[in-house]
């Protein structure tokens, strides 16, 4: 281990942001050190440097322009000169097959007025909308929480009339954001577009975001500010720890070395977070924002040729490309401002890239080549000299390109605490930046609004010196962009329509035009302990390896946790339940040791919504109103009819898979149910099922969970259902007492940061206190985002690396409420409880909890989803308060308000959790990312109850998964064949599984809308027969004569 250093300030990351903030308080005679991951500085700018092939070429970020004037001044102040892009030809736009040449402009004409006015009201739209947005706090516009529940592809459904339109749209965000638009929340994107410019601004070449390049590359910035630094910059050291204690700051490197510090600045994408183990943990909001800001998807290129052949074409080199044929999505002339090395650069983002991963670099080399003929109009595309290109996906200190995305819901919950210092700790990065985010100047200004946030801390400034605007640049000033008359007074497609809709010839006009559209050791384990980890080691044992387990707590359990006190006997803070068709668990439990009891379901189960239901065991909450009825058991019916079609163990193999997976769980509710009280009491059914909301989720994702669950009564129901025992003594027995079988094969408080595959013959794993242990193999049973807190060498492959960051734990507070007597058993009710309400109504559900014996009377619940997101901010007895009063409602007494004792666990904030109780894959996340899940990587395998194919997220799904990774170690070390490495468990005979049959009456009653057309029709029908009668009875009709005497 090498000696400890000492500075004031340690900054981690190297990138522009965290060299800008050292640079400034190294200004400041402030003692500082920068620790950077990788051999380079720079971050995501990255210049390579390859004579005599290129003199240099920026293969990460590159761009710059006007009102960019933090990096504007920075580069000047470094002289670091820009020259500009070429622009001085059309541009080219493929769509279809068709090539179409526009001037200087944001987006491409038509010959259809209907797509030009289209287009015009959609980007005038997000300009005007954008207009709301306060760019440093955009959870406060007036319309957040609406724009920030809808997906980007939501939107454009809504507002544009044309397929064109909207495929423009979705190339739009692909080269801006580098994501597709059914993945991102709108208010982010309407954010982001708004604190670039706008959409002119953000797109434009010319006067825009891309106008400039950096003579030499972009790279200088960061290597002259280190070079200014004088030795201060340290590379090769990723920082795996941060403890703060005693005013001082400790900081822990991969390699082992400390470093001490006054205040720490992050200057790192949010997601890379994960990588470093800290000491007080992030908030709970901290600690789920960070799961919930993924990385980009982009492999740039540069390919070169022997001249500039294009600009003879009369083009510029600027091309935007819609559609599956073209890999580059927008291209940009890259030849040297000398005019030397002629080159096409550009993008292949989004899907394209998550696809083309798959081939090797020869092979997209020739498909962009080939694709380019059609672009630049020329075979001589087809003879590149030479090839450049960076996955940034691949890159375990980047994630990916350009910049963190926020999927539907984050920005509302989360953001605010982006910036928000923990303690000691200051956050920079361009993610963190209100101007350009996501750009070099984002990075740049974000970098020094931190350095002087620690001034500030010091007693150096004032708290209005903080945020301080960087002056426009006279040599790349800012010209406004003014839309013209036309566009902003032309009316939308739709207006336009209805105004020529008045006249016939209009009309005939409408209809030819819209005739154009398509619209309307030998064995080492790595866990943060739960079952997964525990029951495949013992597989292993038992079979005779050596193993060894290294858990992060000073526990075992994972998410199981059974509290021990002798107020209450006993607890279950964490996972808990059991019930048929779980038979994995069922069969550990027995051979461990460990009885269940049944949870109580004698009496009434409550459904209350202000008003107060019964219904019996396996039921579903009865309306009045036939209706309601009928549409919530349409729903049932219909997720369960959809989930049959999924294959739980390759869901993306579905048939509609992918159209359900670029959906959110509330767009695909949205076209089945259609009474505000069924949709009401879906939300508290998805949200207590799945800790997330159904604005957050997959279609998809969510279809299959309950499928893999047995369907929506299984995974729902305490009798013969998934909640129908607990374990007498709590459930975390079962880890307790593997753990006792393995002896001091398992070590506690061993949390891994390393994992180096390097060697041909060992794996070598470092834990954080620095210990090294060796194995021929490993299994990591952890939840798929904290593999993000292990340092791999070499790095996991591409798909793996972004999965990681897409896959975020739940949310979710566990409450026990004890009461002297089981008040709720004497007014006929069990104590089970489905409640749909709002933030007065913490619980989404409720159980009894009282001991098998009777003894320690109590209620236990759920607070779930957005609720808790916002409850979290109140203390422990205003939550108790609270929680209190809603169950004094929900079971119509005043008993409730006088607990004797009251537990609570907040897995949000668990460190080696994440959340609680699975993850959750958000839109287009399962088809493009799930099947590299449980994919070995070399010689580490993948368990952990997300891994699982039955019960996933539950304890049993955790088990089945351990022992699936065992088996396959087992195969790998010849010791079985592979036909034996998935097993099914047999039934389990003491608790066995009743299947739920519908009635006869829920198979072949019609949904509300079927029900209510029939009725409509036959009462239409009713009422004309019955007026023709009186008609004819008054004489003022009459029946043809033979009507009723056909024989």
């Amino acid at each position: 281990m090498t000696t400890e250093r000492t500075a004031q300030v340690v900054v981690i990351g190297g990138g522009i942001s965290g060299l800008t903030a050292a640079k400034l308080l190294h200004e400041e005679k402030i003692n500082v050190i920068v620790l950077e991951a990788q051999d380079r500085v720079g971050g995501r700018t990255f210049t390579k440097r390859d004579p005599p092939r290129v003199k240099y070429v920026d293969i990460g970020g590159a761009y710059v322009g006007p009102t960019q004037n933090h990096i504007l001044r920075l580069a000047k102040e470094l002289n670091v000169e820009t020259y500009k892009i070429n622009e001085d030809k059309p541009i080219v736009h493929m769509k279809n097959g068709a090539r179409r040449l526009f001037e200087n402009s944001y987006y491409p004409t038509s010959w259809n007025p209907l797509i030009i006015l289209d287009m015009n009201n959609l980007f005038r739209t997000i300009d005007q909308m954008g207009l709301e947005i306060p760019p440093e706090a955009p959870w406060k516009a007036p319309h957040a929480e609406e724009w920030d529940h809808m997906t980007v592809r939501q939107f454009a459904k809504e507002v544009t009339w044309s397929k064109s339109v909207r495929d423009f749209l979705e190339t739009f965000i692909n080269i801006n954001i580098t994501t597709e638009a059914y993945e991102a929340s709108l208010l982010w994107f309407l954010w982001y577009v708004k604190q670039c410019g706008g959409t002119r601004r953000i797109f434009s070449v010319t006067n825009g975001g891309q106008e400039r390049k950096f003579v030499g590359g972009s790279q200088q910035i960061s290597e002259r500010i280190a070079a200014k630094l004088e030795g201060r910059v340290f590379l090769k050291k990723p920082v795996v720890g941060i403890k703060q204690s005693g005013g001082g700051v400790e900081i822990t490197t991969l390699d082992g070395q400390k470093f001490k510090a006054d205040f720490v600045i992050s200057a790192i994408p949010p997601i890379l977070l994960l990588k470093i183990h800290f000491d007080p943990p992030f908030s709970a909001l901290k600690n789920q924002l960070i799961q919930r800001v993924p990385m980009g998807s982009v492999i740039k290129c540069i390919i070169y040729y022997r001249r500039n052949f294009w600009r003879e074409k009369g083009i510029c080199g600027e091309s935007m490309c819609e559609g599956d044929e073209f890999p580059l999505s927008i291209t940009l002339d890259d030849t040297k401002p000398d005019g030397s090395e002629p080159a096409i650069m550009g993008f292949i983002l989004a899907n394209k890239a998550r696809r083309m991963t798959q081939l090797t670099e020869d092979e997209r080399k020739d498909a962009i080549a080939k694709s380019l003929v059609k672009v630049l109009g020329s075979e001589e595309a087809l003879h590149p000299v030479h090839y450049e290109e960076k996955n940034w996906m691949e890159m375990p200190y980047a994630g990916g390109c350009y910049t963190a995305m926020y999927p539907p819901g984050c920005m509302t919950k989360y953001a605010k605490v982006m910036r928000e210092p923990h303690d000691r700790v200051f956050f920079a990065g361009t993610e963190t930046a209100i101007k350009w985010s996501g750009y070099m100047d984002g990075a740049a200004s974000s970098g020094e609004r931190a350095a002087r946030q620690i001034l500030h801390a010091m007693g150096k400034i004032s708290t209005d010196q903080i945020w301080i605007e960087a002056p426009e640049s006279k040599e790349v000033p800012g010209l406004p962009f003014k839309n013209s008359m036309c566009e902003r007074y032309l009316p939308s497609a739709t207006g336009f329509v209805h105004f020529l809709g008045i006249s016939t010839v209009g009309l005939a006009i409408v209809i030819y035009l819209c005739d154009t559209f398509s619209s309307c050791i030998n064995c080492l384990w790595i866990t943060y302990s739960i079952l997964r980890s525990l029951s495949a080691a013992k597989y292993l044992h038992e079979a005779g390896i050596s193993v060894i387990v290294l858990e992060a707590r000073d526990r075992v359990g994972g998410r199981t946790l059974t509290k021990k006190d002798p107020t209450i006997k006993y607890v279950d803070l964490g996972a808990s339940y059991v019930g048929p068709t779980q038979n994995y668990l069922l069969r550990m439990a027995k051979e461990l040791g460990v009885e269940t009891y049944k949870v109580n379901e004698e009496e009434s189960v409550v459904h209350y919504n202000g008003t107060r239901r019964f219904f019996g065991r396996n039921g579903i909450p009865k309306f009045w109103n036939p209706i309601v009825n009928l549409d919530m058991n349409n729903l049932f019916r219909t997720l369960d009819k959809y989930g049959a079609e999924i294959p739980s163990d390759a869901p993306w193999d579905a048939l509609h898979a992918e159209e359900w997976d670029r959906m959110t769980v509330q767009q695909l509710t949205d076209q089945i149910i259609c009474t505000g009280a069924v949709r009401d009491s879906f939300r508290t059914y998805i949200t207590a099922s799945v800790t997330s909301e159904a604005y957050e989720a997959s279609a998809l994702w969510f279809l299959w969970y309950i499928r893999q669950c047995g369907g929506v009564k299984r995974i729902f129901s305490t009798t013969n259902g998934g909640q129908e025992r607990k374990f007498v003594g709590g459930s975390q027995q079962i880890s307790e007492r593997i753990a006792s079988r393995l002896r001091d094969r398992v070590q506690l408080q061993k949390p891994v940061v390393g994992i180096d595959q390097t060697s041909q013959q060992t794996i070598v794993l470092t834990t954080l206190d620095g210990h090294k242990y060796r194995a021929d193999y490993v299994i990591t049973a952890i939840p798929p985002p904290l593999l993000l807190k292990i340092h791999f060498n070499p790095a996991l492959p591409t798909l793996k690396n972004q999965l990681i960051q897409r896959v975020p734990m739940g949310s979710v507070f566990k409450c026990i409420v004890y009461y002297e007597k089981y008040f709720w058993r004497a007014k006929g009710m069990c104590g089970s409880a489905l409640i749909d309400g709002d933030d007065e109504h913490p619980f989404s559900f409720t159980f009894d909890d009282t001991k098998p014996d009777g003894t320690s009377p109590a209620i236990v619940g759920f607070i779930t989803a957005d609720k808790i997101r916002r409850l979290s901010g109140l203390n422990k007895d205003e939550r108790k308060k609270i929680i209190c009063q809603s169950l004094a409602k929900v079971f119509d007494t005043e008993d409730a308000l006088n607990p004797i004792h009251y537990e609570e666990k907040n897995w949000m904030e668990e460190q080696y959790s994440g959340g609680c109780y699975t993850i959750m894959y958000p839109p287009g996340c399962m088809t493009m990312y799930g099947k590299v899940l449980r994919t070995p990587f070399s010689r580490v395998y993948f368990a952990g109850t997300e891994t699982a194919t039955q019960w996933s997220g539950y304890m049993d799904g955790a088990i089945s998964a351990g022992e699936r990774a065992a088996r396959e170690i087992l195969h790998a070390m010849g010791k079985i064949t592979k036909d034996k490495i998935i097993r099914e468990e047999p039934e389990n005979k003491e608790v066995p599984a009743i299947p739920f049959n519908n009635s006869l009456s829920e198979k072949i009653l019609p949904s509300a809308p079927v029900f209510i057309r029939i009725i409509s029709m036959t009462t239409f029908l009713g009422v004309s027969v019955a007026l023709c009668f009186i008609l004819h009875q008054k004489k003022l009709f009459k029946f043809p004569e033979n009507l009723f005497n056909q024989t």
